[in-house]
């Protein structure tokens, strides 16, 4: 069963923390910010592991998405050309690393599931 109340808060605490970590600690930021916003979902969902893992790999998805979308368009708007035809190269990087947000949201949501209670 999707909770689309969860996924919704972990987008935004996955867009927000990763767009902030990001600068911070590039690549790694953005990871961090995908497993602490699959632990909340799947604390949220607490119907089991998989429906856990489900969820937050959906938020997963969105939340990596747009995550790179917006880092490529404000690096393309402070690197000018040369920023934006990285960005226009960095299309295929989006689409590794959202599969990749949505494996480390999915662990994420297995462990939030399994600190609410649920048994494995």
């Amino acid at each position: 069963m999707i909770d689309w109340k969860a996924i919704i808060v972990g987008f935004f605490v996955s867009s927000i923390l990763g767009i902030l970590l990001s600068f911070v600690i590039p690549i790694v930021g953005g990871m961090i910010s995908s497993i602490l916003a699959g632990i909340l979902v799947g604390y949220m969902v607490n119907i089991n592991l998989s429906n856990g893992a489900i969820n937050a790999a959906i938020m997963g998805l969105l939340g990596g998405l747009v995550e790179s979308i917006i880092i490529l368009i404000i690096g393309a708007a402070f690197g000018g050309l040369v920023g934006l035809i990285v960005a226009g190269l960095g299309v295929i990087l989006i689409l590794v690393f959202t599969v990749i947000h949505m494996a480390i949201a999915a662990i994420g949501g297995v462990i939030g599931s399994a600190i609410r209670g649920e048994a494995i």
